[in-house]
């Protein structure tokens, strides 16, 4: 991982070590609001007043995807794609544990699109790819590219360290 000099990540290695080349950028309160990936991806986050995730933009591919804030973490989020003459709007509504991470995706009929399940310190047991790049452990962006879910002030990978602490 590559950091700045106020502990940011600005750039990252993938889960298997090799070098994605990721330059992530901040705003002044330490959120991540963009990211350019090797690939030439280039992601916008969009938070509220309050620090609360409610917009990742995918400048690359044309997608946005809202979410909708409630109590304890996003109630919804609505996927918009716009293929180039309609725009395809998909509804998934989160159901968030205590910590406001989403556990399950459900359809607007009830049918569970996914699940998923973190150990105490965010580690996903199944990680699905409805949530790479998107709010997962409590709320925070999970980068696909590292491997690593982003938490404010440092990204961190929870099977191998807490706080930038590795753990042997």
């Amino acid at each position: 991982m590559v950091e700045d000099v106020e502990c940011a990540s600005t750039g990252a290695n993938g889960s298997d070590g090799s070098s994605t080349d990721v330059v992530h950028t901040y705003d002044t309160h330490k959120r991540r609001v963009k990211s350019v990936e090797s690939d030439g991806t280039v992601r916008y986050n969009i938070f509220d007043a309050g620090g609360v995730l409610i917009q990742v933009y995918d400048a690359t591919q044309n997608t946005r995807t809202d979410y909708i804030p409630g109590p304890a973490g996003p109630l919804a989020r609505i996927k918009r794609v716009w293929d180039g003459t309609n725009t395809i709007d998909t509804v998934t509504y989160l159901h968030t544990d205590h910590q406001g991470t989403a556990r399950a995706g459900t359809d607007d009929t009830g049918a569970v699109l996914w699940e998923d399940f973190h150990t105490p310190f965010g580690d996903s047991l199944i990680a699905p790819p409805a949530n790479d790049n998107q709010g997962d452990y409590t709320g925070h962006i999970r980068d696909t590219g590292s491997g690593l879910t982003w938490c404010i002030l440092r990204s961190a990978n929870y099977t191998k360290c807490r706080r930038g602490i590795m753990i042997p």
